[in-house]
C-alpha cells in the first residue's frame, strides 16, 4: 500500500520578509516500464546532481507524456518512484494505459485495476494518479501554467498518400485496436480509428477534469500572461511524425494524433507543448508552438535505432560531435529525386548510450523568482490594486505548492489541492491572489464549525492571512534540444503525395515478402 511522506518539519521562527527560489521543469514520455531495464532507469535515476545552478533545493517538476505501461501494479511502482524523485510529478495517460488484458478473469483484474473496458480502466488510472498526488489537471505553479490535455487518435488523422502493397491498419497490425475495449454504444465503439473516439476524449478534457479545466479558461480566451506548457500522449498534427514512406510500418499514421488535440492546442497557443507514442526525439516550431518528444522508448530501440530517439544536443560536447560524424558517415539512401534520406536504424553513438539514456529527462524550462511577506494589513491596502489586476484578465486559479524549496500538498491530500508555499507561507503569483482570499473565507468558515485547518500549523509570527507574493519570475525555455527526424524536416520539405519507401523500409519489406513465399513454398 502506498504511504503518504511525512510532512517536513516546519521550523517555530518567525518567516523571512524575503524569500528566493527556483522551478526546473522537465520532460519524458514513453516510459514502458514493463520492460525491466526502464523501470530499473527510473529507480536508479538520481536529480540531485541535475540542474543549472547546482542547488539541491530547487523545485524540479517532471511531465510523463503518457505510456508508463498498462498493468496498474507497475504504473504505481513507477508513478511513486518519481514522486520521491521529483517534488511534482504531471502525467496524462497514454493508449498502453488504456488497454485492457489478461490471460484469466483474476490476471486481468489485478492487471486492469477491476476495470473490464478502457473507459473504466481510465477513471481507474486517474484516480490513482489522484491517490499518489499526481497531477493530471491544469495547474498553476507561479508564473507557469501546465496543462495536460487527453485525447485519441483517429484514422482520419492521416492526409498522406496511401502506399500500395501495405498491410492495412487492423486488429493485426494496430496493438490498440484489439488490446482496448470499448462500452457498449461508446462513440465510435466497433470502427477501427473512428473520429467519433476522439472526438469523446476530446470532450472529456472537461467533462472529467473539473474543477481543474476551469482554470484553463481564461487562458483559452487569451486572457493568460503565464507561460504555458500542454502536453498528451498523443500527436497534435502530422508534420510530428516522419512521412509514412519512412516509417517501418507506414499505416501506424492512421494511429497517432488527433485533430481535434490541434484545435485545442490553436486555441490555448502555448509556449511549447510536449508529446509522446511515436517514439522518435522531436523539438521542432509549428504554426507558432514549439513542439517536444523526449521518449524513453524501448530497449531494442535504444539499442537499434538510438540516433532516432536521442535527444543528441543535451549531450556532452564531444558525445554530439561523434553522433554528427556518424551521422554524416551513414548513408540512408536517396528518393527517387536524388535527396539524401536519414537512416534511422542505424546506431552510430556508444551502446553506453543505449543502457544510461542521459539525456532524459530532458529540461525545458527554468525560473527563479522572488517574493515579499505580505501580512494581514497590507492586503486591504492592495486589494483594489489586485482587483483591477483581475479585471484586466490577468486572474487564474490557484494549483501547486512549493514548502521548504519543494512542492508540497495541502492537507486533503488531493492531486489537485496543490498550493504554491514557502516554509508553510502560501506563496502566490499576483494573478492567483483572488481565488486564494477565496479559499481563505471557505478555512475560516472550517474553523469556526471545528473542522481541521486547510493550511495546518503556521509559522511563528505569521497569520494564517499572511502570504508571500511573488515580486518577479525570470524564466527561460530550453534551447534546441536536437532530434534526427525534427533537425531534418527543418531543411527538407514533406513530400506528402510521395509512395516510394524509402530504402530500410523497402529493404524491410522485401525481406517479408521473400519470406512470406518460402512458408507458402514449404521450404521452411
Amino acid at each position: 500500500m502506498h504511504q503518504a511522506q511525512p510532512a517536513r518539519q516546519q521550523l517555530d521562527v518567525p518567516p523571512a520578509q524575503s524569500v528566493a527560489g527556483a522551478l526546473e521543469l522537465y520532460a519524458i514520455s514513453d516510459l514502458h516500464t514493463d520492460y525491466s531495464a526502464n523501470l530499473e532507469w527510473v529507480q536508479q535515476l538520481d536529480m540531485t546532481t541535475r540542474g543549472s545552478n547546482g542547488s539541491s533545493s530547487s523545485s524540479r517538476v517532471l511531465i510523463v507524456a503518457g505510456d508508463v505501461s498498462d498493468d496498474i501494479g507497475i504504473l504505481r511502482a513507477t508513478l511513486e518512484a518519481l514522486t520521491v524523485k521529483f517534488t511534482a510529478v504531471a502525467f496524462v495517460p497514454g493508449n498502453h494505459e488504456l488497454w485492457v488484458k489478461g490471460a484469466t478473469e483474476h490476471a486481468a483484474a489485478l492487471r486492469n485495476g477491476g476495470a473490464t473496458d478502457s473507459i473504466a480502466k481510465l477513471h481507474v488510472v486517474l484516480q490513482l494518479c489522484e491517490d499518489l498526488g499526481v497531477i493530471t489537471q491544469p495547474m498553476q505553479l507561479g508564473g507557469l501554467l501546465l496543462v495536460p490535455l487527453l485525447a485519441w487518435h483517429h484514422a482520419s488523422f492521416d492526409r498522406e498518400a496511401d502506399i500500395a502493397a501495405i498491410p492495412r491498419a487492423s486488429a493485426m497490425t494496430i496493438a490498440d485496436y484489439a488490446a482496448c475495449k470499448w462500452p457498449q454504444n461508446f462513440p465510435g465503439a466497433g470502427q477501427l480509428g473512428s473520429s467519433d473516439t476522439a472526438a469523446w476524449f476530446d470532450t472529456a478534457n472537461e467533462a472529467l477534469q473539473q474543477p481543474g479545466w476551469s482554470l484553463l479558461q481564461q487562458a483559452l480566451q487569451g486572457k493568460s500572461r503565464l507561460d504555458t506548457v500542454s502536453f498528451s500522449h498523443f500527436l497534435p498534427h502530422q508534420h510530428l511524425l516522419p512521412e509514412k514512406r519512412m516509417l517501418s510500418y507506414p499505416n501506424l499514421a492512421k494511429a497517432v494524433g488527433s485533430d481535434f488535440l490541434w484545435q485545442r492546442l490553436q486555441q490555448l497557443q502555448p509556449h511549447m507543448h510536449v508529446f509522446g507514442h511515436s517514439h522518435f526525439a522531436w523539438d521542432m516550431e509549428l504554426q507558432g508552438i514549439r513542439c517536444v518528444q523526449a521518449p524513453l522508448c524501448y530497449p531494442a530501440e535504444r539499442l537499434h535505432r538510438l540516433k532516432s530517439v536521442i535527444l543528441h544536443n543535451t549531450l556532452p560536447a564531444s558525445s554530439s560531435s561523434s553522433s554528427s560524424s556518424s551521422s554524416s558517415s551513414s548513408s540512408g539512401g536517396s528518393d527517387k529525386n536524388g535527396h539524401k534520406q536519414p537512416h534511422p536504424l542505424h546506431v552510430g553513438l556508444q551502446d553506453h548510450y543505449a543502457q544510461h539514456v542521459e539525456w532524459l529527462p530532458a529540461k525545458i524550462y527554468q525560473a527563479e523568482y522572488t517574493a515579499e511577506l505580505r501580512q494581514q494589513q497590507q492586503q486591504q491596502q492592495q486589494q483594489q490594486q489586485q482587483q483591477h489586476e483581475l479585471a484586466a484578465g490577468d486572474g487564474r486559479s490557484v494549483s501547486l505548492q512549493e514548502s521548504c524549496g519543494g512542492l508540497q500538498e495541502s492537507g486533503s491530500g488531493r492531486a489537485n489541492s496543490w498550493q504554491l508555499q514557502h516554509g508553510g507561507i502560501p506563496l502566490l503569483h499576483s494573478s492567483q491572489l483572488h481565488s486564494w482570499r477565496s479559499m481563505q473565507q471557505q478555512q475560516q468558515q472550517q474553523q469556526q464549525s471545528g473542522a481541521a485547518s486547510f493550511a495546518g500549523k503556521h509559522p511563528a509570527g505569521c497569520s494564517s492571512a499572511a502570504h508571500y507574493e511573488i515580486t518577479s519570475w525570470q524564466s527561460s525555455w530550453c534551447s534546441n534540444l536536437g532530434g534526427m527526424w525534427s533537425e531534418y524536416y527543418k531543411v527538407t520539405a514533406r513530400a506528402p503525395d510521395n509512395v516510394q519507401l524509402a530504402p530500410w523500409v523497402l529493404k524491410r519489406y522485401r525481406k517479408y515478402k521473400r519470406l512470406s513465399e518460402r512458408l507458402k513454398g514449404g521450404s521452411v
